[in-house]
Protein backbone atom coordinates (compact mmCIF):
# COMPACT_ATOMS: atom_id res chain seq x y z
CA UNK A 1 0.00 0.00 0.00
CA UNK A 2 2.43 2.53 0.85
CA UNK A 3 3.75 2.18 -2.74
CA UNK A 4 0.70 2.85 -4.44
CA UNK A 5 0.17 6.63 -4.60
CA UNK A 6 -3.77 6.71 -4.67
CA UNK A 7 -4.09 4.22 -1.71
CA UNK A 8 -2.09 6.32 0.52
CA UNK A 9 -4.34 9.69 -0.82
CA UNK A 10 -7.24 7.78 0.21
CA UNK A 11 -5.16 6.78 3.67
CA UNK A 12 -3.98 10.61 4.34
CA UNK A 13 -7.78 11.21 3.30
CA UNK A 14 -9.26 9.12 5.52
CA UNK A 15 -6.64 9.61 8.80
CA UNK A 16 -7.57 13.74 7.78
CA UNK A 17 -11.28 13.27 8.31
CA UNK A 18 -10.96 11.14 11.64
CA UNK A 19 -8.79 13.48 13.56
CA UNK A 20 -10.53 16.92 12.10
CA UNK A 21 -14.08 15.42 11.16
CA UNK A 22 -14.10 17.57 8.29
CA UNK A 23 -12.47 17.84 5.07
CA UNK A 24 -13.17 20.69 2.57
CA UNK A 25 -15.41 19.96 -0.69
CA UNK A 26 -16.76 21.55 -3.22
CA UNK A 27 -19.76 20.32 -4.94
CA UNK A 28 -21.02 21.17 -8.38
CA UNK A 29 -24.18 20.43 -10.28
CA UNK A 30 -24.49 20.20 -14.49
CA UNK A 31 -27.88 20.14 -15.67
CA UNK A 32 -27.86 19.06 -19.56
CA UNK A 33 -31.57 18.77 -20.28
CA UNK A 34 -34.46 18.94 -18.18
CA UNK A 35 -38.09 19.92 -19.09
CA UNK A 36 -41.48 19.90 -16.87
CA UNK A 37 -42.03 16.02 -18.22
CA UNK A 38 -38.74 15.24 -16.52
CA UNK A 39 -40.26 15.45 -12.67
CA UNK A 40 -42.14 12.28 -13.72
CA UNK A 41 -39.09 10.15 -13.93
CA UNK A 42 -38.00 10.52 -10.23
CA UNK A 43 -41.58 9.04 -8.99
CA UNK A 44 -44.35 9.99 -7.02
CA UNK A 45 -43.60 12.92 -4.59
CA UNK A 46 -43.30 11.53 -0.80
CA UNK A 47 -46.28 11.99 1.40
CA UNK A 48 -46.34 15.62 2.34
CA UNK A 49 -43.52 16.86 -0.50
CA UNK A 50 -43.93 20.54 -0.81
CA UNK A 51 -41.50 21.33 -3.49
CA UNK A 52 -38.31 19.35 -5.44
CA UNK A 53 -35.03 21.25 -5.14
CA UNK A 54 -31.88 20.02 -7.60
CA UNK A 55 -28.66 21.15 -5.96
CA UNK A 56 -28.99 21.56 -2.59
CA UNK A 57 -26.09 22.43 0.04
CA UNK A 58 -25.09 19.01 0.07
CA UNK A 59 -25.84 18.86 -4.36
CA UNK A 60 -28.28 16.40 -3.56
CA UNK A 61 -31.61 16.22 -5.64
CA UNK A 62 -34.65 15.60 -4.29
CA UNK A 63 -37.88 16.33 -2.10
CA UNK A 64 -38.44 18.85 0.16
CA UNK A 65 -40.66 16.89 2.85
CA UNK A 66 -41.87 19.21 5.78
CA UNK A 67 -41.84 17.68 9.35
CA UNK A 68 -43.92 17.73 12.05
CA UNK A 69 -41.05 19.37 14.84
CA UNK A 70 -41.15 22.21 12.18
CA UNK A 71 -37.85 21.27 10.07
CA UNK A 72 -37.20 20.28 6.33
CA UNK A 73 -35.88 16.95 5.45
CA UNK A 74 -34.60 15.87 1.99
CA UNK A 75 -35.56 12.79 0.24
CA UNK A 76 -33.40 12.43 -2.00
CA UNK A 77 -33.33 10.91 -5.82
CA UNK A 78 -31.11 9.64 -8.15
CA UNK A 79 -30.38 11.72 -10.48
CA UNK A 80 -30.87 10.40 -14.49
CA UNK A 81 -27.07 10.72 -16.26
CA UNK A 82 -28.97 12.13 -19.40
CA UNK A 83 -30.86 15.15 -17.16
CA UNK A 84 -27.23 16.02 -15.27
CA UNK A 85 -24.33 14.76 -13.30
CA UNK A 86 -23.26 15.46 -9.74
CA UNK A 87 -19.61 15.79 -8.62
CA UNK A 88 -17.78 16.34 -5.75
CA UNK A 89 -14.20 17.57 -5.65
CA UNK A 90 -11.93 17.34 -2.30
CA UNK A 91 -9.38 19.88 -1.44
CA UNK A 92 -6.88 18.27 0.87
CA UNK A 93 -5.49 20.38 3.78
CA UNK A 94 -2.18 20.11 2.17
CA UNK A 95 -0.55 19.24 4.96
CA UNK A 96 0.84 15.81 3.04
Amino acid sequence: MRGDPLLKYFYDLRSEILKEGSTRTSVNLQINRFTSTDIARFGPPPPGATGFVMGDALGGVGWQVPQPNGKTEMYYVGLPGDIGSITVEHFGSGRR
